[in-house]
């Protein structure tokens, strides 16, 4: 029997189409429809933190912890620059450090980061529509695969 898994935390392309939007040297108007053709393809990879066995509500609670901790031992610092075509942009600078606080946060607590492929077109339609029971505690396989929901939060497809 399928079951689902709900999850944050992926790293899509959104945060590095967001990212370039920022910075590329094109106008937006020529560099918008690209980053939202990547977004709305559903068919790319995207990374989560993983543990078997953890229930949603731990996994939450340690995800959540773990970002406390990466913004507290690494605070914001947003920069602001002008580039040509593009103006005015801003930037946090610590973001990579902070992220690599929170990776090594979860792999403290026995996450290991996993690669999953978005699932085909029927099974993410089934799981959007809610048709599938939902799992009670984290189970991924080689078959296991990740749905986008329309609230931008993910779930986790194992069959």
């Amino acid at each position: 029997m399928p079951f689902i898994f709900g999850v944050a935390g992926a790293v899509p392309a959104a945060p590095v189409v967001s990212s370039l939007l920022r910075v590329l040297p094109v106008p937006l108007e020529r560099a918008l429809p690209v980053a939202i053709a990547a977004l709305l393809a559903g068919c790319v990879p995207a990374s989560f933190w993983i543990k078997d066995g953890v229930s949603l509500a731990r996994y939450q609670r340690d995800q959540t912890g773990c970002e406390v901790t990466g913004t507290q031992q690494v605070p914001t610092n947003t920069q602001f620059g002008w580039a040509p075509y593009t103006g005015i942009y801003s930037a946090d600078t610590n973001t990579a450090l902070r992220q690599r606080v929170i990776a090594q946060c979860m792999t403290d607590r026995g996450y290991r980061r996993v690669e999953l492929p978005a699932c085909p077109g029927d099974t993410a339609s089934a799981v959007r529509s809610g048709d599938l029971p939902r799992r009670p505690s984290m189970k991924i396989t080689s078959e296991s695969c990740h749905v986008a929901m329309m609230d931008g939060s993910y779930r986790l497809y194992t069959p």
